[in-house]
């Protein structure tokens, strides 16, 4: 065998080893039902559901530019804050970001998405990934397999 297909090899090796070491996993309670929320304030889920690609990658998570935690692979986070206009943005990491702005209303819960696209080369600039509102009947039926993000 040449050099290079033994370099191609061991990249192909190293990258697979890299996905599967350190798996970040979510060590939260499962989630059950949507938690209720006082008349004077809003909830927002925020979640990412099971993907083989960045499994082992935790993204952060910021409400108005202030950093609130972070979600891993199959996790969710909710967040109560005041009504309003807020920006919620998920930062996987190498720059990028991915905000959604959600107005939200006293006593009501909302959801956001974060939706990654992958490719076959892995996809690692988080490229056509998004962050999106849902609908509370399609979140519940995704959060069903989600833990909480501590």
């Amino acid at each position: 065998m040449n050099f290079l297909t033994n370099a191609r090899r061991l990249v192909l090796a190293a990258t697979i080893g890299a996905t599967l070491v350190g798996c970040a996993t979510a060590t939260g309670p499962q989630f059950t039902n949507v938690q209720s929320v006082s008349g004077d304030s809003a909830n927002i889920y925020v979640y990412r559901k099971d993907r083989s690609f960045a499994m082992g990658q935790s993204f952060d998570v910021a409400l108005d530019k202030k950093p609130v935690g972070n979600i891993v692979n199959a996790s969710f986070m909710l967040l109560n804050t005041v009504p309003g206009k807020h920006t919620v943005t998920i930062h996987p990491g190498l720059g990028t970001s991915f905000p959604l702005e959600i107005s939200v209303e006293a006593g009501k819960t909302y959801f956001a998405e974060f939706e990654l696209t992958n490719s076959l080369l892995a996809n690692p600039l988080f490229i056509g990934s998004k962050l999106l509102e849902r609908t509370q009947g399609q979140a519940v039926e995704d959060l069903k397999t989600l833990k909480a993000a501590k």
